[in-house]
């Protein structure tokens, strides 16, 4: 018999039943990303229809588009005055929210940008691939700082020139 050191007992919790606040209307398919953004209460989605909607939670039918992409948007994240949406085919756009224009197209994953997650206080990106790679970013200057190999490979290596 194995004893586990520090073995925790805990008291069963009740919970209150979830309810529903809201619903979001205003895609026309699938819906697969959900970010937060900066201004308190607001969110953005992101899915199969090829658009980025920014919502307010006071006003579930008042979605605005920010962009409309030729392609699925499979992850979608907000860095500084960025959105960034990851398609299907692994391409990340990354779109003013000032201009209201894409200011660049990173290309790493060889298949679907699956998620985006800012790290470091946003001055870093991380990007995790279809094809099983993970893609680190300094940010705002958009250059690959490192990826991995992928699944089964060595860790990590430095970035490609």
């Amino acid at each position: 018999m194995v004893s586990v050191p520090h073995e925790r007992t805990f008291a069963p919790r009740t919970f209150r039943p979830l309810r529903l606040l809201n619903t979001y209307t205003g895609h026309r398919s699938a819906v697969y990303a959900l970010a937060p953004a900066a201004e308190p209460g607001t969110f953005f989605s992101a899915g199969s229809d090829g658009t980025v909607v920014r919502w307010n939670c006071g006003t579930p039918n008042d979605g605005t588009g920010i962009a409309q992409l030729p392609r699925p948007v499979f992850s979608v994240c907000h860095m500084n005055y960025h959105i960034l949406a990851g398609l299907d085919d692994g391409a990340i756009h990354v779109l003013d929210l000032i201009t209201q224009r894409e200011v660049r197209n990173l290309r790493l994953h060889a298949k679907g940008a699956f998620a985006l997650l800012p790290l470091n206080a946003n001055t870093l990106l991380a990007s995790a691939g279809g094809e099983g790679s993970i893609g680190l970013w300094h940010w705002p200057a958009m250059e690959l700082a490192r990826r991995s190999a992928g699944f089964g490979q060595s860790a990590w290596f430095g970035a490609e020139q």
